[in-house]
């Protein structure tokens, strides 16, 4: 009878330190990202950049028509803000912002390419007849740049943007989601149909000839890349594929990766190590991938951007609920 209740009360206290081990860890993941700009029900941000831990700007909506900047130099803890189209009214219509450093930014939309060399305080429009229907765009410099269009294909600029030429044309159409750059080494992702599937295409040259990379009947949700050589890529129905020599060749897994929508890339610590954002929620890979285990839920959000600096500090934007979030200290 003693045994019993000394094996009883063991088996009483081991599931109260696990319950407390588990609510520590709960507590954990909760402290790890953190709001640390207020909610506003009329701002929402689409896209940031951040060139170090303490400076970044974010890029985003008013009232769903009028364009801002919110740019720190204290990792968040102040914000300098800036509206448009008061002093631009050309801004009014830019869809989103990409920064090549602190001293170049650019605004794009459907007609119009803008330019930045004071931290978003001034803009210049460039003379510039722009492909249609531009989706991403990634400028190397003042001078290289890409546009990648929802008609899938991928334009090249060697003059900062006044001219672009069509270096690579799609035979199936779709969207060219994401651009990667690592000096002449480019790749690109194109969302193509649930009939074709997904492709990522590559360059060796500055853009100026593409070959496939990887073609594949399942839909490409999610594509990231470490440098030129290591790659991570997530299909539909959970397939997860990763490269180590720079596209040639790619292994096969299957991940418990949560469904997740086309709506932005992986951000890779390491070979390892990786976040993502989708929809309501940011989740992370220790294993290069195969398991993911959720680091941040936010009901009723829309994540449309983040950006981990390493494995200690990133950002976060909520473009439903106009939050912002950190990682880490």
């Amino acid at each position: 009878m003693i045994k019993k209740l000394y094996h009883l009360c063991l088996i009483l206290v081991l599931v109260t330190v696990c319950i407390l081990v588990k609510s520590c860890k709960q507590d954990k993941i909760s402290l790890e990202w953190r709001r640390i700009e207020p909610d506003s029900s009329n701002c929402h941000p689409i896209n940031l950049f951040f060139f170090s831990p303490d400076t970044g700007i974010v890029f985003g909506l008013r009232n769903t028509e009028q364009n801002y900047t919110m740019i720190t130099f204290d990792g968040g803890k102040s914000w300098n803000y800036q509206e448009y189209p008061h002093d631009y009214p050309e801004m009014s219509g830019i869809w989103d912002v990409y920064a090549v450093n602190m001293t170049l930014i650019y605004g794009y939309s459907e007609n119009m390419l803008l330019v930045s060399t004071d931290l978003c305080k001034t803009w210049s429009i460039v003379d510039s007849v722009m492909p249609a229907s531009p989706k991403s765009l990634k400028m190397l410099d003042d001078k290289i740049g890409f546009i990648g269009g929802i008609d899938g294909n991928i334009y090249k600029s060697i003059d900062g943007g006044k001219t672009w030429i069509c270096k690579y044309e799609s035979m199936q159409g779709g969207i060219v989601n994401t651009l990667f750059s690592f000096n002449e080494t480019i790749y690109a992702s194109l969302i193509v149909s649930f009939e074709f599937g997904g492709l990522i295409i590559k360059s060796d040259d500055y853009g100026e000839n593409w070959h496939e990379a990887l073609r594949s009947y399942s839909s490409l949700r999610q594509l990231g890349f470490l440098d030129k050589n290591f790659g991570m890529a997530i299909f539909y129905r959970n397939y997860l594929l990763t490269t180590s020599d720079s596209g040639q060749s790619w292994q096969t897994e299957e991940c418990n990766i949560i469904p997740i929508e086309p709506n932005g890339y992986i951000q890779l610590i390491d070979r390892q190590e990786a976040y993502l954002a989708s929809d309501k929620s940011i989740i992370h890979t220790l294993d290069g991938g195969i398991n993911w285990n959720l680091s941040l839920f936010s009901p009723g959000s829309g994540f449309s951007g983040i950006q981990m600096l390493s494995k200690d500090c990133g950002y976060a934007v909520d473009a439903i609920n106009g939050y912002i979030y950190k990682y880490g200290e």
